[in-house]
């Protein structure tokens, strides 16, 4: 892995980094992963929160459980 990995948002409001390996991926095949992702569902990085960074722009907090998933 590179010393550290980018990304953000598709407007660019969002831009982290990420300075430590990823570790581990998930996927959701929820119905929200699904409406989000315009898929069968989502893949996800898992890292320690030590090692995210925002650099530009403010989140904000969104909670909700998974629904119709098969994995729990």
């Amino acid at each position: 892995m590179p010393s550290s990995l980018t990304g953000g948002c598709l407007c660019g409001a969002i831009r982290y980094t990420i300075s430590a390996p990823i570790a581990a991926l998930r996927a959701c095949h929820c119905t929200n992963c699904q409406r989000a992702s315009g898929s069968g569902g989502t893949v996800n990085a898992v890292v320690s929160s030590d090692s995210f960074k925002i650099t530009k722009g403010a989140t904000k907090r969104y909670d909700d459980s998974a629904t119709q998933s098969g994995a729990r």
